[in-house]
């Protein structure tokens, strides 16, 4: 099971930095999980939002036709 590590860790001589994807074995992963240590990866991609032009709001400035 892949996982992302939320803190960093020293397992053995190993040191895991915040940030590092590892592949762990079920246990291991589900008992770090539990502990907040890491994060499943899931193997779907998110899906990235952009901007079209259409969705861009512009603002224009209006200024007011009274006269002082």
């Amino acid at each position: 099971m892949k996982l992302k590590i939320k803190q960093s860790i020293l397992k053995g001589d190993k040191r895991y930095n915040e940030g590092d994807v590892i592949e762990l074995d079920a246990n291991t992963a589900k008992n770090w999980i539990k502990k907040g240590l890491g994060s499943k990866i899931s193997k779907k991609k998110e899906k990235q939002t952009f901007e079209t032009k259409e969705l861009k709001v512009e603002f224009k400035e209006i200024k007011s036709d009274e006269t002082n």
